[in-house]
């Protein structure tokens, strides 16, 4: 009988095997370990117990700019910030860091390493630096080139300030009213429009028509109402005025232009552009005072005041006409404005030729201009008007005349009359035979007549 053979190992051959076993997993990890920190976009450092740098990859050379020798030596955290701080990469006064990070540098024994932050490299980089503790007492910190999102985000912090100023100088703001979730938004220049802040005031449904008159509050609810009632888009364009009543009792005028989304014929969102228009309304106002004052004035005054464009090709437009026009050319003064050559059109046709050539010059010289001529009237009338106008501003399209057009026909009349009074006079003197010398005086003028010189 054959004696059995045993397949045991010596103990110290078993053992000789486990450790073998562990060195290939270590080695494993190890492989997959530096697989792992060549392949991610992350620089990577791993400190021991020690806090000294027993790991690394290129990745974190490359971000901090170190060489691969100034961490194969195993440095600690502080000798390694100390040779950067050496080298100029915080900056002089550690602008391009955490000041913690020189209190750490100074005493690493005492003062706590920075975690998590950012900061920026001397090549212009910015590097979101975090750091994780490890069970063995050491940490992995890792270091992320964050640059492109940080030039987005200063980018959209420049723009997001570009925006407010910009709202702030045309006074203009916005909301979102949201009619299912019941919430509502305002920019922050809408809070200033109505003297309030995020902190005094939440904007809700329920409490926004407090900034409103009850008029404007009808106002504003019956034109959405409408503008539903009267459209088959599930999105309307909507645009109104209306006058609000701000935090501070300040009344003011709005105009509201945007969008209502509408779903079954109920609003679901309103988004609309809030422009705070007091002192358009206000000047406005006023121009309509000053306007309606001049009318008064210009309506006392004998003839008709007026102000006309004269443009190269020909074309008269007025924007003023006083109502003295009613009088002297028997027509309506918004006849006149509303164009069409009104005017033109009463004068005599004998002199339209002068006229022209009178308006021709004036326009070419700039200067100040005073013509005559007839006008007929729809009911045959002649009239005489006398115009006298000066340039009141030019530029490569055309000029802008101001003037007055009076009613001179008395006066013409009167000169008519008068010369043919002279020319009887003088011949009723020729026909008696005798000379005729008369001598003024005051002006030492002498006449002599025909018959006298003879």
């Amino acid at each position: 009988m054959k004696p059995e053979i045993s397949t045991r190992l010596h103990p110290l051959e078993d053992a000789g095997l486990a450790m073998g076993a562990l060195r290939q997993t270590l080695a494993e990890k190890d492989l997959l370990l530096c697989g792992v920190l060549a392949s991610i976009s992350q620089g990577v450092i791993v400190v021991d117990s020690d806090q000294r740098i027993y790991a690394f990859n290129d990745k974190a050379c490359e971000l901090l700019d170190l060489p691969a020798s100034a961490l194969q030596n195993h440095p600690t955290l502080a000798e390694m910030a100390r040779y950067q701080l050496t080298r100029g990469d915080f900056g002089q006064d550690f602008e391009r860091t955490l000041p913690d990070l020189q209190r750490f540098i100074d005493n690493p024994q005492r003062a706590p390493l920075p975690t998590d932050y950012t900061r920026c490299t001397p090549t212009g980089r910015v590097l979101e630096i975090k750091t994780k503790p490890l069970a063995n007492g050491g940490l992995i910190r890792t270091f992320t080139d964050i640059t492109h999102f940080a030039h987005a985000e200063q980018s959209r912090e420049q723009l997001h300030a570009l925006l407010q100023a910009t709202q702030a100088i045309a006074k203009v703001g916005g909301w979102e009213i949201d009619f299912v979730t019941k919430s509502v938004f305002w920019t922050d220049e809408l809070f200033r429009m109505l003297d309030t802040s995020p902190a005094l005031y939440t904007p809700a449904i329920s409490t926004v028509a407090q900034f409103f008159t009850p008029e404007s509050a009808k106002k504003v609810r019956e034109t959405i109402r409408h503008a539903i009632r009267n459209s088959a888009d599930t999105e309307l364009e909507v645009e109104l005025e209306s006058e609000m009543v701000t935090a501070a009792g300040r009344m003011i005028h709005v105009l509201f232009r945007g969008h209502i989304q509408v779903n079954n014929g109920r609003a679901v969102k309103h988004t609309a552009m809030v422009q705070d228009i007091t002192e358009r309304r206000q000047a406005e106002a006023a121009l309509r005072a000053s306007e309606e004052n001049f009318r008064l004035i210009t309506s006392q005054m004998p003839g008709v005041v007026f102000r006309v464009t004269l443009l190269h090709d020909g074309t008269r437009k007025y924007s003023f006409v006083s109502d003295g026009v009613r009088e002297l050319y028997g027509v309506q003064p918004e006849a006149v404005i509303a164009g069409s050559g009104v005017l033109e059109a009463l004068r005599h046709p004998d002199d339209d030729a002068l006229i022209e050539q009178d308006l021709q010059e004036a326009a070419r010289s700039g200067g100040p201009m005073l013509i005559q001529f007839r006008i007929r009237l729809a009911d045959g009338t002649i009239k005489w008007v006398q115009i006298s106008s000066n340039l009141l501003s030019q530029d490569n399209l055309g000029s802008v005349r101001i003037g007055v057009m009076t009613d001179i026909t008395a006066r013409k009349w009167a000169e008519l009359q008068l010369q043919e009074t002279e020319a009887r006079w003088k011949l009723a003197l020729e026909s008696t035979g005798d000379g005729v010398w008369d001598w003024h005086i005051q002006d030492g003028v002498e006449y002599y007549s025909t018959r006298y010189k003879e």
